[in-house]
C-alpha cells in the first residue's frame, strides 16, 4: 500500500523534470495501438517504468489521475488512470502538428471510397479502416477505429485535426494535431472487470 501510495504522489508530481529522448521506448508507428509503447490496462509503476521519470504535470479529475510529460523535440504525452489504478487514455499531442496525408487519412470526406479511409498495415499486411466524423462542435475531424481486446472490452484508436476556427475551411483537415487511445464510457465496466479479474495461471503440462 505503502508503494503504491507513493507513486500516486509522482503521478500528481507538478515538479519540472529534464527531458531525456523523445518516445523513451524508442520509435512507433503512427497507428501502433500503443503510443510511446503506452497502453490501456497499464498500473502506474508500468508507466513509470516506460517513461523512465515522473511527469511534468499532473492533477485529480474526480478519482482519476490525469498527468503528462513534455517530451524533448515537443510533443506531449497525456494518461489518464482510471480510479488512480490503470489507464484508461492516453494521448499524444503533435508538435509540430502531422499532415494527413502522410498517415493514409484523406483530408477530405469527397475522397473516402465506401465511406471508410483505409490505412495500410505493414505489419500484419492488412488494411486499417477508420471512419471519419466531426466534433460535436464542429470545429474538428477525426479520424478512429474500434478494437476489441481479449478482455472483453473496446478501445478506440483516433486522430484529431486542427481546429477549422484556426486554420480555415480549406486546410484544418490537412492538419493531424493529436493521437488518442481510449476506452469509452460504454465500455468502462468492461475494463474494470478485466482489470479486476484474476491473472490466468500458465499452462502446465
Amino acid at each position: 500500500m505503502a508503494s503504491r501510495a507513493r507513486l500516486v504522489s509522482l503521478l500528481l508530481s507538478l515538479v519540472p523534470i529534464t527531458a531525456g529522448a523523445q518516445c523513451p521506448s524508442g520509435p512507433e508507428k503512427p497507428h501502433a495501438e500503443t503510443i510511446c509503447g503506452l497502453s490501456i490496462g497499464m498500473k502506474p509503476d508500468e508507466v513509470l517504468a516506460i517513461m523512465k521519470r515522473p511527469p511534468d504535470a499532473g492533477k485529480e479529475e474526480g478519482e482519476d489521475i490525469v498527468s503528462a510529460w513534455k517530451l524533448p523535440k515537443g510533443n506531449v504525452v497525456t494518461v489518464r488512470f482510471r480510479k488512480k489504478q490503470y489507464v484508461d487514455m492516453v494521448a499524444v499531442e503533435y508538435h509540430p502538428s502531422l499532415m494527413a496525408p502522410d498517415l493514409e487519412l484523406p483530408s477530405s470526406k469527397h475522397v473516402l471510397e465506401g465511406g471508410r479511409p483505409s490505412v495500410r498495415n505493414d505489419d500484419l499486411g492488412t488494411r486499417l479502416e477508420y471512419q471519419r466524423d466531426e466534433t460535436q462542435n464542429g470545429e474538428k475531424i477525426i479520424w478512429y477505429r474500434q478494437v476489441k481486446h481479449p478482455s472483453g472490452y473496446t478501445f478506440e484508436i483516433g486522430f484529431q485535426s486542427a481546429s477549422r476556427l484556426k486554420l480555415g475551411e480549406q486546410l484544418f483537415q490537412s492538419v493531424v494535431e493529436s493521437k488518442y487511445i481510449t476506452v469509452r464510457k460504454g465500455y468502462l465496466e468492461k475494463l474494470d472487470e478485466a482489470m479486476s479479474a484474476p491473472a490466468k495461471k500458465p499452462a502446465t503440462d
